[in-house]
């Protein structure tokens, strides 16, 4: 048996590679510059060794930051999200990037999902934001020097949009409170959406109703053509719904005055009252219900009015 070689070998920007990656460079040689800086292992924890072979026919990523805290009342969500990585694993991925600050923890996570996951050891202290305690203390994987939050800023990641020009050299992996800091993912859970072959971020905070089953089907077409999800008629309702509702409301008050006449116009009654100490308006109570107690019999003439005008 021949011995290993101990003769060191650097990249071209002069970072040592690790002695276990001699021999392996397809473990960081793609042309992603997100992807070949990251570590990843398959759903049975194992590392894997060629990221072009396991990635060819990928077009979409999914970045799930997520952690124990609150897991149980994810279960529903996460069971879409395995019943989706099976449906579509020929050209979607999920990889996990632990919050946890126990492997154990990350373990209990994953356990039993077809989820590709970033290894736990890596350096990674999320002790700040961890609600189970502090760190253990983790052997880093091959001993590589992974690039930890705060050293982003001295750090260079090619922008989006472009293959990295530096796909075959190695260069340091990021760990996942790196990845979480490139990101911005700065609660659980935090779901990215990022398209493959264009090397873009399409969608940096997806929501977790987009991977309903009754909704995952349309974002997902989008998502593989590397189109963003949009804003929904939806989505806008959920955002202006109050505004809406306080819009319908004024909109019946001045259709009251508007039908009723002027003793309808209670308003400037309350507001009076309100100032004065007094806040029941008899005189505009006393109208408005007159009004609303004969309206079904009026009903038909206000509908006439109505489409006349």
């Amino acid at each position: 048996m021949s011995r290993r070689s101990t003769k060191k070998q650097f990249s071209s920007l002069g970072v040592e590679v690790p002695e276990d990656l001699h021999h392996q460079p397809a473990i960081y040689h793609h042309p992603d510059p997100i992807l070949r800086r990251l570590r990843l292992e398959d759903p049975q924890g194992v590392p894997i060794p060629d990221l072009k072979s396991y990635f060819r026919d990928i077009k979409v990523v999914c970045f799930y930051f997520g952690g124990i805290y609150g897991e149980a009342s994810l279960r529903e969500f996460h069971r879409d999200l395995v019943t989706l990585s099976m449906k579509e694993r020929k050209q979607f991925a999920l990889i996990y990037v632990s919050t946890d600050t126990k492997y154990e923890e990350m373990k209990s996570v994953v356990q039993g999902k077809p989820w590709l996951r970033m290894t736990f050891h890596d350096g990674s202290d999320f002790a700040a934001i961890s609600k189970t305690g502090p760190p253990e203390v983790e052997e880093l994987l091959r001993g590589e020097d992974f690039v930890l939050s705060h050293e982003l800023g001295e750090y260079e990641i090619p922008g989006e949009g472009a293959a990295d020009p530096l796909e075959y050299d190695y260069v340091r992996p990021l760990s996942r409170a790196g990845l979480a800091s490139h990101i911005g993912a700065l609660k659980t859970p935090t779901l990215t959406i990022y398209h493959l072959p264009s090397h873009r971020i399409l969608d940096r905070f997806a929501r977790v109703e987009q991977f309903r089953p009754g909704q995952v089907g349309k974002y997902m077409q989008l998502w593989k053509e590397g189109r963003t999800g949009g804003v929904s008629a939806r989505d806008i309702f959920q955002a202006m719904r109050w505004s809406l509702l306080l819009a319908l409301l004024v909109g019946l008050y001045k259709a009251l005055v508007f039908f009723g006449g002027s003793q309808y116009d209670f308003i400037p009654d309350v507001m009076t009252r309100i100032s004065s100490g007094n806040f029941f308006p008899d005189r505009a109570g006393a109208a408005t219900t007159e009004f609303l107690g004969g309206a079904a019999k009026s009903m038909p003439t206000l509908s006439v009015t109505r489409a006349t005008i």
